[in-house]
């Protein structure tokens, strides 16, 4: 390797520099060198639909969504996960093949 007048001063004080020597980013680089721009925020409302609060979350890449206020869009008053939005779409899936028993059958039931 190359003697700098960084890795003489090393070899001095008893330190070998067997590598290249390279300045980390991280204590170079700042914050905003690497940010990306404010975006508005992404909120759904109690009274929307899943489908528009999935449609968000499928269009914004996130998995939690803040429910806000319909009065006051600032005030959060929850979160919708993704997880949940599918949880509640199987369980009713579910509930659309279990049949149950109707009116006529229990009719038929009380008379015998």
């Amino acid at each position: 390797m190359r003697r700098s007048i960084l890795t003489e001063k090393l070899a001095r004080r008893g330190r070998h520099v067997t590598r290249e020597y390279g300045v980390n980013p991280l204590h170079v680089l700042r914050v905003e060198d690497v940010m990306d721009p404010p975006v508005a925020p992404v909120v759904t409302y109690p009274d929307e639909l899943l489908e528009t609060a999935m449609r968000k979350l499928l269009e914004h890449e996130v998995d939690v969504l803040p429910v806000a206020s319909p009065e006051d869009p600032a005030r959060v008053v929850g979160y919708v996960e993704r997880s949940a939005i599918l949880g509640a779409w199987v369980q009713l899936t579910r509930d659309e093949h279990v049949r149950e028993e109707g009116w006529l059958a229990r009719l038929r039931g009380a008379s015998r």
